[in-house]
């Protein structure tokens, strides 16, 4: 039973990984503050690497990317607490080269 069950968990590891990574970075527009505070209190504050997790309506449709990184870029921007600074620009670093990509793919 306990292997059984060890192996459900494993087999939805993966799907509840990406499901709550495209969550959390859904609410960086409308909770900036608090998704920088639960950025830094995890291992991936070095990269901030969720930001851009947009879900699957964005796959292929560059516009829309570059218009939620814009908003985002935005949302983070208004963040003035200074213990979240540091992961505040790791984070709107990021999100500035992502627009720079986007910009280039669209030709624009």
């Amino acid at each position: 039973m306990a292997v059984e069950r060890n192996k459900l968990n494993f087999n939805l590891t993966p799907v509840t990984t990406e499901g709550l990574s495209k969550i959390i970075g859904r609410s960086v527009r409308s909770f900036p503050e608090k998704f920088l505070l639960a950025i830094q209190l995890t291992t991936y504050s070095k990269s901030c690497m969720v930001v851009t997790n947009y879900g699957y309506e964005y796959i292929d449709r560059i516009s829309a990317q570059l218009y939620e990184n814009t908003k985002r870029i935005e949302s983070l921007s208004t963040v003035n607490n200074d213990t979240l600074r540091d992961i505040r620009e790791v984070c709107l670093s990021k999100l500035i080269r992502d627009n720079k990509q986007l910009h280039r793919l669209l030709g624009s």
